[in-house]
């Protein structure tokens, strides 16, 4: 082959590879293991699609709360939301309101109000939110607010929001989401091109709604055999039953009893209670260490979802909220919050570190967080 066709051969060779390169570099990949770390009073979480948040942690009676999330992705900037106590809440007429960094470095972030319960996020700007973002970093405790209508005294009754360990916690998000020294970068800055990689969101098809009416008594037998080496319970203690099939049930047999969480051991079998079998759940991290039971379930037959929540300690400030979705073959995990340790979260605060998408008829849905309750949300165009 004459020089300059071998020449030309390697710089094609070359610049595909460049390209798949950089195809990969934006392109969804598979799912990223979920990983969650505290840095003084913040905790950082990123999920199984590189979604990744710091949430501030300092106290449960925290008048003010600040979270911080971004997605994967080079062209997605962070979020801020932020919760103010209804004694330091704007006028009920306000629509948004400013918040200025403390110290000698100043940066403010517009917020919109987005319901009535103290609730508001930054609108999508991502250079103005990362500068605010810099400024949070580099300041020295505390952030305080600059609304229309906030006492005056707000400074003097220590209502701040802890500025310890951010920095920390947005240089751990910057590096599990690839973003280190990037000019995007929340902490970790450079000057590279940012080339985040994105994650796919997990489909899971459920089976189909089955009708949970005129549900079968749990059989003597099954509740004997499923129970062994259980907590004592009355013989007449609620068992979960669920129909998953003309043929297949969800039996949860009540096996610990604690002051605030009740643990039930999962299994499927007919409506006899033959052909006992494990459900195979496949319980989040947290609640594997529990002796591998679900707590506190629920079943959501719209959508053939069960769902355990365990709470670590009576203010509920921490522990677990998993759901499960039934495939007709198994129990696949859709959603999976945690926050451990107890560090005054309330339960619409707690970290993602799971989610997926649910396609089932009519419509499909993303696996999202209302109140206190895991819930189905119809995916938009855009999502599916």
């Amino acid at each position: 082959m004459p020089a300059r066709a071998t020449k030309f051969c390697r710089g094609l060779a070359l610049a595909t590879a460049t390209a798949a390169s950089l195809l990969a570099s934006v392109s969804p990949v598979g799912a990223a293991k979920p990983a969650t770390r505290q840095f003084g009073d913040w905790i950082a979480t990123c999920d199984n699609t590189l979604s990744c948040s710091v949430v501030e942690a300092n106290s449960i009676f925290a008048p003010f709360r600040l979270e911080i999330t971004r997605e994967a992705g080079a062209s997605q900037g962070p979020v801020l939301k932020l919760q103010v106590s209804a004694a330091l809440w704007p006028s009920e007429s306000a629509r948004q309101f400013t918040v200025s960094t403390p110290g000698r470095l100043k940066s403010s972030l517009t917020f919109v109000v987005t319901n009535a319960a103290g609730f508001a996020i930054s609108p999508r700007n991502g250079a103005a939110a990362i500068r605010f973002i810099h400024t949070l970093a580099a300041s020295p405790s505390a952030l305080l607010p600059a609304g229309q209508t906030l006492p005056q005294n707000t400074a003097d009754a220590g209502f701040s929001v802890s500025l310890a360990g951010l920095r920390r916690a947005l240089r751990w998000v910057d590096e599990h989401q690839g973003r280190q020294d990037a000019s995007t970068a929340l902490a970790a800055v450079g000057s590279r091109r940012d080339f985040t990689v994105v994650r796919q969101l997990p489909w899971i098809r459920s089976a189909a709604s089955v009708s949970q009416s005129d549900l079968p008594a749990t059989p003597a037998r099954l509740r004997a055999s499923v129970a062994q080496g259980c907590d004592p319970f009355p013989e007449g203690a609620n068992a979960l039953v669920a129909r998953l099939s003309a043929h297949i049930y969800l039996w949860a047999i009540p096996c610990m009893d604690g002051a605030y969480n009740r643990g039930y051991r999962a299994v499927l079998a007919d409506a006899r209670g033959r052909g006992v079998r494990s459900a195979g759940i496949g319980l989040g991290e947290h609640q594997k260490s529990l002796a591998g039971l679900i707590f506190n379930p629920g079943f959501d037959a719209a959508h053939m979802t069960l769902k355990s929540r365990v709470m670590d300690r009576a203010l509920a400030d921490c522990g677990e909220y998993a759901a499960f979705v039934w495939t007709g073959r198994a129990f696949e995990e859709a959603w999976d919050a945690a926050a451990v340790p107890c560090e005054g979260l309330d339960i619409s605060w707690w970290p993602t570190l799971r989610r997926a998408r649910l396609i089932g008829a009519p419509a499909n849905y993303l696996a999202t967080f209302s109140g206190t309750e895991q819930a189905w949300m119809p995916a938009t165009t855009a999502d599916r």
